[in-house]
């Protein structure tokens, strides 16, 4: 995994987000739109915990300041 893919992908969701007019769907659109952020919210807490818990064992949330 490259972090800098990660940080795309990110900035990429930042971009579709903050020009998102919610108003301007389809109520059938708003509501795959839904399902494809839930999916996105799921897929970024799983990362997000495995993540944790790889720095977490090697102690570098110790070393960028966070307790245990």
């Amino acid at each position: 995994m490259s972090i800098a893919v990660l940080s795309r992908v990110v900035e990429e969701l930042c971009a579709i987000v903050s020009g998102l007019d919610a108003d301007a769907l389809a109520p059938c659109d708003a509501a795959e739109a839904v399902s494809v952020f839930v999916r996105g919210e799921h897929l970024c807490a799983a990362g997000k915990a495995l993540c944790a818990s790889r720095a977490t064992r090697a102690g570098e949330h110790r070393r960028s300041g966070h307790g245990d």
